[in-house]
This record gives structure tokens, sequence and C-alpha cells, in this order.
């Protein structure tokens, strides 16, 4: 997933080759995490990256590790 981009849980499912209840498994325990975000629209789900979260871990792991040099 391209950062902002929202994907169709059908389109990942063709993605990965993967059945549709591990891949609900999987995407249970990335939103749960809040990894990722996810919009219904009809009968389906678009999932995206939840790129704010991500920004903020990586930007606390760049201070720690230049603080340490």
């Amino acid at each position: 997933m391209a950062k902002h981009e929202e994907i169709c849980v059908c389109k990942l499912m063709e993605q990965f080759a993967i059945a549709q209840s591990k891949l609900s498994y999987h995407l249970k325990l990335l939103l749960e995490a809040n990894l990722i975000k996810v919009k219904p629209q009809g009968k389906w789900n678009f999932y995206s990256i939840n790129s704010s979260l991500l920004t903020e871990v990586f930007s606390q792991k760049a201070i720690k590790f230049f603080q340490h040099e």
C-alpha cells in the first residue's frame, strides 16, 4: 500500500493469494495495533496505512538512535 492509498480487501486477497479468513485475521491484528485504518464502503472494507502513527514511531526511534551516538 502506498502512502495515503486505500485498497479494497478484495484486492488484498488477490495480491496475497490467501484465504479470506487468514487475511481477515491478519488485518484484525494490524487494526488492533493501530497500524492500519479501515473505511467501510458498501459491502467492502478499504484499508490504508496509519501513516501518522508510523511517522511518530519512526521519529521517536530516530531521536533515540541519534541521542545514543
